[in-house]
């Protein structure tokens, strides 16, 4: 049985489809239920668990990352080690540094982040892979990309370019035009994530989620205007600009920290992840944008995103564990 951790969010709500499909037995706790910061609701919702899957998500505040993330590991570390459960744990890939990055970017990379939110993630994964080293837990990190899917309405591609270009407005960037970034697909993260959770023998590592090819954002605004039959022109905000403006905003204080990885090619290697599992195919990205679009024009502006029910656990028929 698996416990997926964040299970209502863009990602954790794919990771219970996957497993749905996949006929494994899993638990979605809400966070009421369990909050992650929580030893002891940890191991009550993660007894008789295989794996624990986390894929929470904290509000994006430099702040706070500080403050929580680290309390979040240790939790994670305990109910692990308490119920015997391996860890699998979504994580980004802030922690690489200094800036500008080499790439692509490998899970050896220098780790010398420039940037607030990335120290405070390098502290809480080096948590998790100390207790892993201690033989604490058995723990599986998994870093992805900047993710973009149906739903993920905090990725960069939904906030900078398409909730504008959607609505007809051209997308406002804090990035350079020329710059190549690798992007994932939140349905792909999800399969990798069970893939993954599902492997013991990838425990004790960092491993990078399967990403696209490289693309400038230039291309993806080309990308977007075809498939919306639109001629939108981006406007890129300089470096100068975004800093001044930090000074009054806080978002824009938070984005500005995290501009190095636009500002120059941010390509991330995910060699290793498609040489142990070889058959793993990723979704182009011309066909994840249309998905994107298409959940976009056809969900209800003032409807939310639909939740999963509250129960503690969810078993599927025919599972294997």
């Amino acid at each position: 049985m698996y416990v997926v951790l964040g299970g209502r969010g863009a990602v954790g709500r794919l990771v219970c489809d996957t497993l749905e499909a996949g006929k494994l037995p899993y638990a979605a706790p809400s966070s009421q239920e369990a909050d992650a910061r929580d030893a002891n609701g940890l191991i009550r919702v993660c007894e008789g668990a295989d794996a624990i899957i986390c894929c929470v998500g904290l509000p994006y505040r430099a702040k706070v990352w500080r403050r929580e993330w680290p309390r979040v590991a240790k939790a994670l570390v305990t109910a692990a080690e308490r119920t015997g459960a391996r860890l699998v744990f979504l994580d980004n890939v802030y922690m690489y540094g200094p800036a500008p990055l080499t790439v692509p970017i490998t899970e050896d990379h220098p780790q010398s982040p420039p940037s607030q939110k990335g120290r405070a993630r390098q502290h809480a994964a080096s948590l998790l892979l100390k207790a892993h080293e201690s033989g604490r837990i058995a723990v599986t990190v998994a870093r992805a990309a900047d993710f973009y899917g149906p739903g993920a309405v905090d990725s960069v591609l939904w906030a900078s370019f398409l909730e504008r270009m959607i609505a007809a407005k051209p997308p406002r960037l804090l990035m350079t035009a020329s710059a190549r970034h690798t992007f994932a697909y939140t349905p792909d993260i999800a399969r990798a994530l069970v893939k993954l959770a599902t492997d013991p023998g990838a425990a004790g590592r960092v491993w990078h989620l399967p990403v696209g090819q490289a693309s400038t954002h230039a291309s993806w605004v080309a990308r977007f205007n075809h498939l919306l039959g639109t001629s939108l022109s981006a406007s890129y905000l300089p470096a100068c600009a975004s800093r001044m403006l930090s000074l009054f905003s806080p978002l824009v204080r938070e984005a500005h920290e995290m501009r190095y990885q636009f500002d120059s090619d941010y390509v991330l290697s995910d060699h290793d992840f498609r040489a142990r599992y070889p058959d793993f195919q990723t979704t182009p990205y011309d066909e994840g944008a249309a998905r994107v679009i298409a959940w976009a024009k056809a969900r209800a502006p003032e409807a939310p995103p639909t939740p999963r029910p509250s129960a503690s656990r969810h078993t599927v028929p025919g599972g294997d564990r």
